[in-house]
């Protein structure tokens, strides 16, 4: 169990980041949660609080489970929608932030439910087997225990629950459903590693959207006691081989493969009942595997604009033509939704700004790029959060969505010249605009208002500055509203797959305009012409159909029913539970100084604040604190080859601007042989350091850019002792240090192995002076200095890189103090002075995605041909112009192989190296965890 978890738990000490220093928290402390909170967010604290002990005390009853106490922690100053559960230490966080493609549920509502679900599984494994080992080893017991626990069930079992317990989950959600419907329906020979892992060769949806399926399925066909039989068998015996799924063969009489292929045939069949579909002809043919067409706009008669998702390349803002002729106008950075808007040459985004030190604080700012100059420049300012732009007919006003560090929502019409406000209208923390959009004329705003009731159409009249209702609230995940005329066009799911639908404004009637294979979205009506995009497993490709009323089908109201056939029995249980809120419950303030030490985990093995790992056998206990401001591992491990006892602790400090590191260790042992002078020496030693690092984050559009100086101070105490116990050597020694670390790295597409372009440089000067010393030789503590240098270009094809190494480093006896990368197939060796350099070709061979059983699955193959030159002095030289030259080349070929359909890949390869020098061929073995998966 816990060879299996260890990887896991690498990836479950996890922080997100903190927030600014200055900020000021409080905290309400209900029956079973803790809420940590900013003054400006108490509202939804307190109305958080209760859902989620609503949602205890229903659940708790429903599944026979009470999960432990457990802090919740809310972000406020993120632009970024998240939330998830952490097992170590145990906590919820979510970012406060509603996503503008959210379904028609408000957002903390959605999050109560689907984290909660996740509660409820930890505290399954809480008390089955692992309930001993947590006991023993506290919060990592259970990480370690559910790594056995395919992620897609984790991700799918919670997704089920927040569709089954509310009217407007994402498994009411017909453009989540899609994915799973066009892959089964296209794809259905699909390996089951593939579905379950996904692949860089084709388009499988994400583990949520397979995980729903699988777990919705096995309800419907095995009844609701399945999986509860199945995860407490797990629970309570998870050291059997393959617990998870030799429970689905137990329980279901199907091995997990032959599982898997009948729920999605069940997909399949359902998808081939509805034969009433329309083969629309994309604007132009996709060349590429996969690529997402969103937001498509007309330039002329025949360019127009969309805002580009692919594999092979980053996200785009691309001009085409029906020809199929493509260029890029513009990488930006991270795009919120995808959402663009064109009108008069120019486009207008929402872009996220990280800060510059905090990761929990940052901002959407509205970006315009004009087509005439190539030029792009910011709209709004920093501080401030704008989403869903979009310009209107003359291009000079842009409507957007804005929220504040309250949560409040606003609609804001801006100048796109002068970027002032012109109108602006504020709602409440618990609506959410959502999409605004102009008519033809630019006289009126029409958008998306959701609240409690569900989603509604609004319609702002911007002369007289009034706003009228066109759709009352419903359930239903209506979206991405147009005006034409007197005319409302709107995306609805009422068939069970996204449509276009329209009504007039004055006769409140319903037509349906489209009858897609799986689903459209992302309309925009111009003149006699729609424009939107159609899905299919190869992604949304542009598509455009003439507007013509006389194709339209007409739709009765009362006739639109739910889709999905999900029946509401959960939901009214959950809606009619019968829970009173302790009212008497009051905020009181969160003191950040009491609050720093909170240990969580012991581990059967020493590892560090960083996450890395002793290889010795050791013991280390761990604190992380809810605000991921203070971490400290501390513990023991055994060095068989010293016969040493170590003994350490690490600190790190991540409260304020600057980054405060402190490490102690203090070892003792025994050397069998030391010189021809000394035998059985032992010694004792204690290394200390500390460090401050001042982190700047500077990134800026597709490109990550960081800087971190960093002053470190060390100090050494080293004595060693003959066999007779007298002292010999009594060392001191002082280290002082400057580090500069600075990159700059575009982001990678999907298939990319490194970015295309990019650079890191990293600087480092060590100096050491000895306190006191007495040695066998008269040695005199130096300085270290090197500098080292990676640079990545775009190789010949997609996805091909050529990069760079060079690294410099000088050594005036200090050693053990060494910085740079040595040439593949040397040993390790100590030398005064270093130059090396290497030469790589990287590139992608083959995505295979072949299963080998339940064994492997091998999703993709890479090879790397090298040219490394070193060359080095020392003191007694033994060429004539006293350097020494190594030079290596050779190959490396890697598989990114899952083990046992674990989601962490591994990646494992042969690198054969030809030693220049000496002709001689060596071999070696590689393997590594991407724990960036």
């Amino acid at each position: 169990m816990l060879l299996c978890g260890s990887s896991l738990t690498k990836a479950q000490f996890f922080a997100s980041g903190q927030e600014p220093a200055g900020m000021k928290w409080d905290y309400l402390k209900s029956k079973h949660f803790k809420i940590i909170f900013t003054e400006d967010y108490s509202i939804q604290a307190y109305y958080l609080s209760s859902l989620l002990e609503k949602n205890y005390s229903f659940f708790s009853d429903e599944f026979h489970i009470e999960p432990h106490f457990t802090h919740v922690v809310l972000h406020n100053r993120t632009a970024v929608s998240n939330g998830f559960s952490v097992l170590s230490p145990l906590r919820m966080e979510m970012g406060a932030v509603a996503p503008q493609t959210i379904y028609s549920q408000p957002w903390l509502d959605q999050l109560a439910i689907h984290e909660f679900r996740h509660s409820l599984q930890i505290q399954t494994f809480r008390r089955g087997f692992a309930r001993y080992f947590h006991w023993l080893f506290g919060d990592v017991a259970t990480s370690s225990a559910m790594a056995l626990l395919p992620f897609w069930y984790i991700e799918g079992e919670a997704v089920w629950t927040e569709t089954n317990y509310s009217r407007a989950g994402r498994g009411r959600d017909a453009e989540f459903l899609m994915r799973m419907r066009a892959m089964a329906v296209e794809n259905s020979d699909f390996s089951v590693s593939k579905v379950v892992l996904g692949s860089y060769k084709d388009n499988v949806p994400n583990y949520y959207n397979v995980g729903y399926h699988l777990y919705n399925y096995g309800r419907k066909k095995y009844g609701d006691s399945l999986w509860g039989n199945v995860i407490e068998r797990m629970a309570k015996t998870p050291y059997r081989p393959f617990p998870f799924t030799s429970g689905i063969k137990k329980y279901s009489g199907k091995n997990f493969r032959d599982f898997c292929k009948d729920a999605i045939n069940e997909i399949v069949m359902d998808a081939r009942r509805n034969t009433a579909f329309v083969e629309y002809q994309p604007i132009n043919p996709v060349k590429d595997d996969f690529a997402d067409y969103g937001f498509v706009f007309p330039v002329t008669g025949d360019e127009f604009v969309a805002f580009k998702k692919s594999y092979s390349d980053i996200s785009s803002i691309v001009k085409f033509d029906k020809n199929g002729e493509e260029k890029t106008l513009h990488y930006p950075g991270y795009v919120f939704d995808g959402k663009i808007s064109y009108a008069n040459n120019k486009i207008v985004w929402s872009e996220l700004v990280y800060d510059a030190r905090w990761a929990q604080k940052d901002d959407a700012v509205i970006n315009l790029l004009d087509l005439n100059t190539g030029k792009v420049r910011k709209l709004t300012f920093l501080n401030e959060k704008y989403f869903s732009p979009a310009l209107s007919p003359n291009a000079e006003f842009v409507a957007a969505v804005k929220t504040d560090d309250a949560k409040a929502y606003y609609l804001k019409i801006l100048s796109v010249k002068t970027g002032a406000e012109v109108y602006s209208k504020k709602y409440g923390w618990d609506e959410l605009v959502i999409t605004p959009q102009w008519d033809r004329k630019g006289e009126r705003v029409v958008f998306v208002l959701l609240s409690d009731k569900g989603k509604q159409i609004n319609m702002l009249d911007v002369a007289t500055q009034t706003i009228t209702t066109l759709r009352k609230a419903e359930t239903h995940n209506i979206k991405y509203p147009c005006l034409d005329a007197d005319r409302l066009f709107f995306v609805a799911p009422y068939n069970g797959k996204n449509n276009l639908y329209v009504s007039h404004l004055d006769k409140k009637d319903l037509y349906k305009i489209t009858d897609a294979k799986y689903g459209v979205n992302f309309p925009k009506i111009t003149g006699n012409q729609i424009f939107f995009s159609d899905y299919s497993t190869k992604g949304y490709s542009a598509t455009h159909i003439v507007n013509d009323s006389s194709k339209w089908l007409k739709i009765e109201e009362n006739s639109i029913v739910k889709p999905f056939n999900i029946n509401t029995d959960r939901v009214e249980a959950l809606e009619s539970f019968r829970f009173e809120w302790d009212s008497t419950i009051e905020k009181r303030k969160y003191i950040k100084g009491k609050n720093l030490i909170n240990f969580h985990s012991l581990t059967p093995f020493a590892m560090h604040n960083d996450l890395s790992f002793e290889e010795y056998l050791g013991v280390s206990v761990h604190s992380q604190n809810m605000l991921s401001s203070m971490f400290v591992s501390g513990g023991y491990f055994y060095r068989d080859d010293l016969k040493a006892d170590n003994f350490y602790l690490d600190i790190a400090y991540k409260a304020l601007g600057p980054v405060f590191d402190f490490n102690i260790n203090y070892g003792t042992g025994r050397l069998a042989y030391f010189s021809s002078s000394y035998t059985n020496v032992t010694f004792k030693e204690l290394n200390t350091k500390f460090s401050i690092k001042f982190p700047v984050n500077i990134n800026s559009g597709n490109y990550y850019r960081k800087i971190t100086p960093e002053v470190e101070f060390g100090y050494t105490d080293t004595k060693m002792y003959s066999e007779r116990n007298r002292l010999f050597i009594d060392q001191k020694i002082l280290v002082t240090g400057l580090k500069l670390s600075i990159y700059n790295l575009r982001r990678k597409s999907k298939r990319d192995i490194f970015p295309k372009f990019g650079q890191v440089v990293e600087f480092s000067y060590l100096g050491g002076s000895g306190l006191s010393e007495e040695w066998i030789s008269n040695i005199k503590f130096g300085n270290d200095l090197s500098v080292e240098g990676q640079f990545y270009f775009p190789g010949i094809m997609k996805n091909h890189s050529l990069w760079f190494y060079c690294g410099y480093q000088r050594n005036d006896n200090m050693i053990g103090w060494d910085e740079i990368s040595y040439s593949r197939g040397i040993d390790y060796f100590i030398r005064d002075e270093v130059l090396s350099g290497k030469a790589n070709y990287t590139f992608p061979v083959l995505y295979p995605d072949l299963q080998l059983g339940c064994i492997a699955y091998l999703k993709r193959i890479t090879a790397n041909l090298f040219y490394d030159k070193m060359k080095y002095w020392e003191d007694h030289p033994s060429s004539e112009d006293g350097w020494e030259y190594h030079q290596t080349t050779g190959f490396e070929i890697k598989g990114e192989i899952h083990l046992f359909r674990h989601i962490i890949p591994a990646i494992v390869g042969v690198r054969n190296t030809y030693k220049i020098d000496t002709q001689d061929f060596y071999s070696e073995i590689m393997l590594n965890f991407n724990l960036n998966y």
